[in-house]
């Protein structure tokens, strides 16, 4: 079977995932040794000094929070509340008056939020569950459905 342009770029996706992987390894590596060299400097420092115990429980808390693994997007509980991310896309989609696509939405919230988002579906099916306005009329599309009130209004 003749190696053609396909199975090219199948390999070439294969080998960046296997180089991505590798480089988030060396990067969590790197990590652990620099809170590994905080947390001593932080002992020494205490050994020396007990007024630092204020800035020894800040390096603490920051490594808890940088090392722990993203918060998963699960299935919203019934109190669950809207995040930052959550209202700019409700607000971006409330201005638009048809169905615009993941790609775009998640831009507009890369622009506001500075955030990027992996999964746009995963993110969206959420959204829609926390805001039942919120509608996929077709595959990667997404509409805030208005009340025909405010649609009346407007017209």
């Amino acid at each position: 079977m003749p190696f053609n342009e396909r199975e090219a770029m199948k390999l070439r996706l294969q080998q960046i995932d296997k180089s991505e992987e590798r480089i988030l390894l060396q990067y969590k590596k790197e990590r652990e040794s620099i809170f590994n060299r905080l947390r001593e400097l932080d002992e020494l420092s205490l050994e020396n000094n007990t007024n630092t115990n204020n800035q020894s429980k800040k390096t603490i808390s920051h490594e808890k929070n940088s090392t722990k693994k993203r918060k998963s997007v699960g299935r919203p509980k019934k109190d669950a509340k809207l995040t930052n991310e959550d209202k700019v896309a409700i607000k971006f989609l409330k201005y638009q008056t048809a169905a615009i696509g993941g790609a775009d939405i998640m831009q507009e919230l890369y622009n506001k939020t500075g955030i990027n988002i992996r999964n746009t579906t995963y993110f969206m099916d959420n959204l829609m569950a926390l805001e039942p306005r919120v509608k996929k009329p077709y595959r990667g599309l997404y509409i805030y459905e208005h009340d025909d009130l405010h649609v009346e209004k407007n017209t």
